[in-house]
């Protein structure tokens, strides 16, 4: 009987990853997201937000668990997704938080401010009451003779001088149109001075009116006017903020992708273009006419391109990166999505050797559905079979 014939080593490595496929892999690296997203759970005011934001902290962590179970079944956009979307909502408890805390001390200035009202009825009653004295004491000036209407008058005059407020008084009324100035300054840190503009040039009319009336010693009329320039600046902070927030936003993008262009400029053999979703680098001719999907190989030329497309992927550590396949006519139909993501996957899995996390890419193939060229010639060809890599802004 002759020896048994030795199975080829192709056939031995298939046999050996159905195995591993058979037996199971444990979930992928946990993405950088979610290590960061566990991290921030970990800091102190976690637990306050819990008791202060109860409904959107139960929001934000039933997403965490869905990115958690998602990494765990190795589903990493749908991981990266839900961690993206339970950071934004910790984040919005902690600024609705923020928000509740100014409101309340906002509440608690609102007090003390009707606290001084009191104190300013008070203080106008005895007044009222020291001029009905003056008053009665001049009408019997007029009948008596002058001596007794020396002593009346020095006694009007202590009178008067008991009616004027106090330099305490005077001080207090200061401190509190003070504060309503720091109030007002502090408002331009969200641009209220542009975005709510004719709420914050009120405030400041009143800030001056306010002054005149101590200055005249009319304190009561100066403290309702300084309560009134806390509701004011209130109201322009309210209105200006989501206004701030967006321009902000807006101009962090371009900048960012000012700097992405700039960046991109250095890539030689590849085309730059730059579109709402992001900035796009296109590098064409990546592999031979009619390549096997199984089989793409990136031709040597392209190495150079794809080399600098990583390190400005380390320079920008934050942007998301989708690449996407295209690819020419060469290869029957039925393959052609099949190759164009092949096409994507070489360029990450080159990137990757290069030190690159895979898990911030996302990929996808278009196959031959978005030709930039005339697929007839073979210059036309060797334009479509690209693939885009989107440094993506939205």
């Amino acid at each position: 009987m002759s020896a048994p014939t030795a199975m080829p080593p192709i056939v031995l490595a298939l046999l050996l990853v159905l195995v591993q496929l058979d037996l199971g892999c444990g979930p992928p690296p946990k993405p950088d997201s979610l290590i960061q997203l566990e991290s921030m759970l970990r800091q102190p005011p976690l637990a306050e937000l819990r008791t202060r934001q109860p409904d959107s902290v139960v929001e934000a962590d039933k997403y965490r668990e869905l990115a958690i179970r998602a990494w765990q079944d190795s589903e990493m956009d749908e991981a990266q997704a839900y961690t993206l979307i339970s950071t934004m909502l910790y984040r919005r408890a902690a600024a609705e938080s923020q928000m509740r805390a100014t409101g309340e001390q906002a509440r608690l200035d609102a007090r003390r401010i009707d606290d001084a009202r009191g104190q300013v009825q008070y203080h106008a009653e005895e007044i009222r009451q020291l001029e009905q004295r003056v008053a009665a004491l001049t009408a019997e000036l007029a009948r008596t003779d002058q001596q007794t209407r020396d002593a009346l008058l020095q006694e009007a005059r202590r009178a008067e001088q008991q009616a004027r407020p106090t330099s305490e008084e005077v001080a207090a009324v200061q401190q509190s149109l003070e504060l309503a100035r720091q109030a007002l300054a502090a408002s331009e840190s969200v641009k209220a001075n542009l975005y709510a503009a004719g709420r914050y040039n009120k405030a400041r009319n009143l800030i001056g009116r306010a002054q005149q009336e101590i200055e005249l010693g009319n304190l009561t009329t100066a403290r309702q006017t300084i309560a009134e320039v806390g509701t004011v600046i209130e109201a322009a902070q309210l209105e200006a903020t989501p206004r701030f927030q967006e321009l902000e936003e807006k101009r962090r993008l371009a900048e960012l992708a000012g700097q992405l262009l700039e960046a991109a400029q250095h890539i030689r053999g590849a085309e730059i273009r730059q579109e709402p979703r992001g900035v796009v680098i296109i590098v064409s001719d990546l592999f031979a006419p009619g390549a096997r999907t199984e089989s793409t190989e990136i031709k040597e030329e392209r190495f150079f391109a794809i080399d600098q497309i990583g390190k400005m992927m380390l320079d920008f550590p934050s942007v998301p990166v989708l690449l996407e396949g295209h690819t020419d006519t060469s290869s029957p139909k039925p393959n052609r999505e099949a190759q164009s993501r092949a096409a994507a996957t070489a360029v990450r899995d080159l990137l990757v050797e290069k030190g690159l996390d895979s898990n911030r890419f996302s990929l996808t193939g278009y196959g031959d559905t978005m030709p930039v060229e005339d697929n007839r010639t073979a210059k036309g060809k060797a334009q479509n079979r690209r693939v885009e890599v989107v440094f993506k802004l939205r």
